[in-house]
């Protein structure tokens, strides 16, 4: 992401994701989702395992989302409170995962240990989090 002067922290936000999506609607998406499902029609969905491994050991960094619901859901007869989600057995040495649920926001960093100070990094996001939210407010 190229580190132009933005000021206001949701301008950064807004370029952010401009960049993003502009990569989502990228061909190269489309071609490799072809090419994943080919594989498995011809070697199984075993061989497009291995395939997407191969591509995901070679990053540093996963971001992930997942949309909750917007109203009280419940399991069981037993209502949830909060809801989280987290992918596990990842190589990658840092996961950023964000959920939304009943309008709230949950993030979760998972970081390889030794690879980030676990403090500073929380409290980066912190204060990112919070010049956001004042800046929301102006």
């Amino acid at each position: 992401i190229p580190m132009e002067k933005l000021d206001n922290p949701l301008d950064i936000l807004g370029k952010v994701k401009e960049i993003l999506d502009r990569k989502k609607m990228s061909f190269a998406i489309f071609i490799m989702g072809k090419v994943l499902g080919y594989v498995t029609k011809l070697k199984g969905p075993q061989a497009t395992a291995k395939c997407m491994y191969k591509t995901l050991v070679n990053t540093t960094l996963a971001v992930t989302n997942m949309a909750g619901p917007g109203e009280q859901i419940s399991l069981a007869g037993n209502k949830v409170k909060i809801l989280y989600f987290s992918v596990s057995g990842v190589p990658q040495a840092l996961l950023v995962t964000s959920t939304t649920y009943m309008g709230s926001l949950r993030v979760q960093v998972i970081a390889a240990k030794g690879y980030v100070d676990a403090t500073l990094l929380s409290r980066c996001f912190a204060h990112c989090f919070q010049e956001m939210k004042e800046a929301a407010r102006i």
